[in-house]
């Protein structure tokens, strides 16, 4: 198992994982809200037979919908907080050059980097591969198989 091809795709998704934390905490609290206002179910009528009235309907979808949204932003946030805390592994040189190069890639990469750095291309690579290295350690406990 190539666990830096691994820990690679984890750097390239956070942005994206941090934004849909934002975005799902959103709606479920949309969706709470719309709960809580929602009118419960008549229930001094005999339903029709084998219907629901659209009330309930949108309680079901309500519950089913946040329920899945909960899952799913437990799972972003623990995803979110490993990449966190391994990146908090690494020096902050090695952090910014694991930024420069997967979490906040620009076209211009490499010459912003050298520049920051004030080292040569070939530093970068090297810089690149030992930062990569630590940071796919304190994510997974190992680097290659």
């Amino acid at each position: 198992m190539k666990w830096s091809e691994y820990a690679i795709d984890s750097l390239k998704k956070h942005i994206s994982r941090q934004t849909a934390l934002l975005n799902l905490g959103d709606r479920i609290k949309e969706l709470d809200a719309e709960f809580k206002s929602t009118k419960g179910a008549v229930t001094d009528r005999v339903p029709v037979k084998g219907g629901s009235s659209k009330n309930e309907d949108r309680l079901l979808n309500n519950i089913v919908e946040r329920d899945e949204l909960i899952q799913n932003y437990n799972a972003v946030e623990r995803a979110v907080n490993r990449v966190e805390r391994a990146l908090g592994a690494l020096t902050e040189r090695q952090r910014r050059v694991l930024d420069g190069f997967y979490i906040f890639r620009t076209d211009d990469y490499m010459d912003r980097l050298c520049d920051d750095l004030h080292v040569e291309i070939a530093q970068v690579y090297r810089l690149k591969d030992e930062a990569l290295k630590k940071f796919t350690l304190a994510l997974y406990g190992t680097i290659e198989n």
